[in-house]
């Protein structure tokens, strides 16, 4: 999810950024101190949710939401203020929240759950086979990787089901101990997100200084549905699982 945030109040902007990521932590949020700077930037960029400010000091939050539906007329405009004042003009202009200030994880929470515009789930277009050999789909279309060991990077972030990695110890997963791998290692995680970002799926990778984690929500994956089946029925299975990596065998039996 691409989502902007809007404040020319540093101590307000940084408390709705971390709000923000509080409640969607795989999200891009972009976040500006200048409306002229989001203005600019919304032109070039895709926006589904737009969180703003209204008192202002470049512009008020009112007129810079209009021009921004000018050129995305499907963005979720989300005021944060502390008025009430503006709240009729919000809504003529069919905004998805008004929330007051102060501004709290749960109200942003509540905003992104009844959006005006849904957000395309990534999972629709998204899709992991796991049972046999792994591959991902983009549209049903498998996705082609510059190194071919990035897409078992891939499938070992699927295989630990959302659970956050250290890159040591992907690397020793994957090459078996050997540390010399490291600077192959980051181009393998760098080709991954260049990939994913191309079609628009780069929001599957939870990455943060030294670790990263693959966004389960944003995947259909034959895995997941076994392992979340009420029925315990192994459905697909068959005994094999990503088969033409060494490390599955161990994944499977823990």
């Amino acid at each position: 999810m691409e989502i902007l945030a809007v404040d020319d109040e540093a101590i307000m902007l940084a408390n709705l950024v971390e709000c923000i990521k509080n409640v969607q932590p795989c999200a891009n949020v972009h976040e500006f101190k200048k409306a002229g700077e989001a203005l600019e930037y919304i032109k070039e960029h895709r926006v589904d949710v737009a969180f703003m400010d209204i008192n202002m000091r470049q512009i008020n939050g009112i007129e810079l939401a209009k021009t921004i539906k000018s050129y995305r007329p499907n963005v979720n405009i989300v005021f944060c203020t502390g008025y009430s004042e503006y709240m009729a003009d919000a809504f003529d202009m069919y905004c998805s929240g008004y929330l007051m200030k102060p501004i709290t994880a749960e109200k942003i929470k509540g905003s992104l759950e009844n959006l005006r515009f849904p957000v395309s789930e990534t999972s629709e277009c998204l899709r992991a086979i796991c049972f046999g050999n792994f591959d991902i789909l983009y549209k049903n279309i498998p996705i082609v990787f510059k190194y071919e060991k990035t897409k078992e990077l891939l499938a070992y972030l699927v295989a630990r089901n959302g659970a956050s990695c250290t890159n040591n110890e992907i690397v020793a997963a994957m090459f078996e101990d050997d540390e010399s791998h490291a600077s192959y290692f980051r181009n393998l995680k760098k080709d991954l997100m260049d990939t994913l970002r191309e079609i628009g799926c780069e929001d599957l990778i939870c990455a943060s200084r030294g670790n990263i984690a693959v966004n389960v929500n944003m995947l259909k994956c034959d895995y997941y549905d076994w392992i979340n089946s009420s029925s315990g029925e192994l459905g697909n299975y068959t005994g094999q699982f990503m088969s033409q990596y060494s490390w599955s065998e161990y994944m499977m039996a823990h």
